[in-house]
């Protein structure tokens, strides 16, 4: 079984520490705080926030798609892009993961 550690932006910009998360397969993922500030407007801000209320249902198809639509609002934003990885990498699309 591979294990992996996955990397996610959080949702609050309340949370000040990493907090770490187990995965229904053994993996490891760790949410990291982030903001509206870290997003170039707020229609970016909300569908990443929707993306990640399916990813850590590891719903990553789901995150997806949605992750997709802000990246339509914010085509530049690296954290968008790291969380699409973030799914592939959920999916064990590995080499899609990276990129």
């Amino acid at each position: 079984m591979k294990r992996y550690v996955l990397l996610l932006a959080v949702l609050s910009c309340n949370q000040t520490e990493t907090k770490e998360h187990e995965t229904h397969d053994g993996g490891i993922w760790l949410e990291t705080p982030t903001s509206q500030d870290d997003f170039s407007n707020a229609v970016a801000y909300e569908r990443f926030r929707d993306a990640m209320q399916y990813f850590k249902l590891e719903k990553f198809e789901d995150a997806k798609k949605v992750l997709s639509t802000a990246l339509k609002y914010d085509p530049d934003n690296d954290i968008i892009f790291n969380s699409i990885g973030l799914c592939e990498l959920g999916q064990g699309n590995y080499d899609k993961a990276v990129f």
